[in-house]
């Protein structure tokens, strides 16, 4: 059974082209600095995304979840509502999932009132692409830890066989088969990884049609293929260095550009770092 807040998938048509640009940020976490996340500096970092998003001429702008640092239900919707407001310079269509620390105070229908958007997962048909915004339910690590449950799976299970366009997940949470921190493959209360993501890259694999999974969550840019799959994790936005001293946020976000026809995948890492990855996948005939 599905949870409550989840609704039928969406889809919302742009196009029958096969280029498409998508700007992806991640983790603004807007709010206090802890440790060495620059939280009071997203604001104006995230103008900045929005700027150079503007300026890459996305089709699509995605964020990834962990908008803002929880820490009581008013401020939270507080920090959250600044962020709507700067997203919605945007001069193109935006979409977002839920992160861990933005449903720690406020429900998921509350996250759907103040980003506008459609309450539970869904997904959106853009320039010759498909494109998942999967919302698991994350169960926040203070108590059973990060786990993929059946009524989600099946929920993407459904939608992947609803589609024969390649296709784009974004989800908060990676679903490679990697972990961070003091995870460990038999810890069930992983706070990087579903310790069952296996299950959901058995959908994906089986589904044939996704061609990249991109998620945050993890502080870390990092690419990993998994038997023809690429899975991209990105940077949070205010992330900077650890140490004594002035330090600064990276600023990190990304443009993506996906061409179908030649099954190209180009993506751009923006900020202090920069990198690129070019990758490749096969694109399905007529």
């Amino acid at each position: 059974m599905l949870p409550s807040w989840h609704k039928t998938t969406q889809i919302v048509k742009t196009g029958n082209m096969s280029k498409l640009k998508v700007s992806f940020v991640t983790d603004i976490h807007n709010g206090p600095t802890v440790g060495n996340k620059y939280g009071e500096k997203a604001l104006r970092l995230t103008e900045k995304f929005v700027e150079a998003t503007n300026k890459f001429g996305a089709d699509l702008a995605v964020d990834m979840g962990d908008r803002i640092t929880d820490q009581n239900p008013e401020t939270d919707r507080q920090n959250m509502t600044s962020l709507r407001e700067l997203f919605n310079d945007l001069a193109c269509p935006f979409h977002c999932v839920d992160g861990n620390h933005d449903t720690r105070n406020l429900s998921h229908d509350d996250n759907a009132e103040i980003m506008e958007q459609p309450k539970g997962s869904f997904s959106t048909d853009n320039e010759g692409f498909h494109v998942v915004f999967w919302k698991p339910e994350i169960t926040t690590y203070d108590q059973k830890g990060l786990y993929l449950h059946e009524g989600d799976l099946d929920w993407l299970r459904q939608d992947l066989a609803s589609t024969d366009l390649p296709t784009i997940i974004v989800t908060h949470v990676p679903l490679d088969d990697k972990m961070g921190g003091h995870d460990s493959p038999d810890n069930p209360t992983r706070r990087f990884a579903y310790p069952n993501a296996n299950e959901a890259r058995q959908i994906i694999e089986d589904a044939g049609n996704v061609v990249l999974c991109m998620g945050g969550h993890r502080h870390t840019n990092s690419h990993q293929e998994i038997n023809g799959v690429h899975y991209i994790t990105l940077q949070s936005l205010v992330q900077g260095q650890k140490g004594e001293g002035k330090r600064s946020p990276h600023g990190t976000f990304a443009f993506a550009e996906f061409d179908s026809e030649e099954g190209s995948i180009k993506i751009d890492l923006q900020g202090k770092y920069h990198k690129t990855y070019n990758l490749n996948f096969t694109p399905k005939g007529p």
